[in-house]
């Protein structure tokens, strides 16, 4: 009977210790439904003020390359703690040659609180923009920003 437990505590153990790994032992395959590749991410990028009224505030994470055709999945967190009579945006965008062919602007709280994720057709040689911006603040320790952006390719 001892050995019985013994071998019963030691599969549910090994069970446990297999789990979603990377190195599963069956399939050689992970249990993430999310199997696109990441090819960058950032932890935040945003704008902030100590001040109320017009501030004209803006925070730019601009031109990061991305050199690959194909479809493109951009995720992130958007954050604010203005309430809808405040003037801000997130604005992201995806441009080639100095022109935008894919822009989001997020402008009202409800727009911007929230997790948000986009998808695009890639094309070589194009650059991802993020801009936070604060123009009118109700409010003093104001913000509004990008928080744990993801950039996928669609595999």
């Amino acid at each position: 009977m001892k050995q019985f437990i013994y071998a019963t505590l030691i599969a549910i153990t090994l069970l446990f210790a297999v789990g979603c790994s990377e190195d599963s032992i069956v399939n050689n395959s992970s249990c993430s439904p999310n199997s696109n590749e990441l090819i960058y991410s950032i932890d935040s990028v945003g704008v902030q003020s100590n001040d109320s009224g017009w501030v004209y505030l803006m925070s730019t994470y601009t031109n990061i390359p991305i050199d690959y055709t194909g479809q493109m999945i951009v995720e992130f967190e958007g954050n604010t703690n203005l309430d809808d009579l405040a003037m801000k945006e997130l604005y992201f965008s995806v441009k080639k040659s100095n022109s935008n062919y894919y822009s989001q602007s997020l402008q009202s709280t409800n727009e911007i609180l929230g997790y948000h994720s986009y998808s695009f057709n890639g094309t070589r040689k194009s650059e991802l923009n993020f801009i936070s911006s604060i123009i009118f603040s109700n409010r003093t320790n104001s913000n509004v920003y990008f928080k744990n952006i993801q950039v996928f390719k669609v595999n």
